[in-house]
């Protein structure tokens, strides 16, 4: 399929805003493993947050490394692939609304 101006542009910001955010998240995993804020002593807050940095950061991988390319060539990559990719977006989607949950809760 022939890609157009506008998948180019579409993509290219899609994949820009995922790779910003995938950045931050792996520094702030760096942060929180360097810091050892996930001994038994630090808040319960802590493995919360890590545990919904680490489903953001799978969210945003697979959103940075196969829907970006996806949306620029407006074609499916892997046959077949996307429904499983589908599924693993719903289930980094619900773990990261389960933990935000979770965090609002524990405060």
């Amino acid at each position: 399929m022939v890609t157009s101006v506008a998948s180019i542009l579409i993509g290219s910001a899609v994949g820009t805003l995922a790779m910003s955010g995938f950045a931050l998240n792996i520094l702030v995993i760096a942060v929180i493993i360097k810091g050892s804020f996930l001994t038994a002593n630090s808040s319960a807050t802590y493995p919360l947050l890590f545990n919904l940095l680490l489903s953001d950061t799978t969210h945003l991988s697979l959103l940075l490394f196969y829907l970006t390319p996806a949306a620029i060539m407006q074609d499916v990559l892997v046959a077949g692939l996307d429904t499983i990719l589908g599924s693993v977006m719903s289930v980094t989607l619900y773990v990261s609304q389960a933990m935000l949950a979770c965090l609002a809760c524990s405060r």
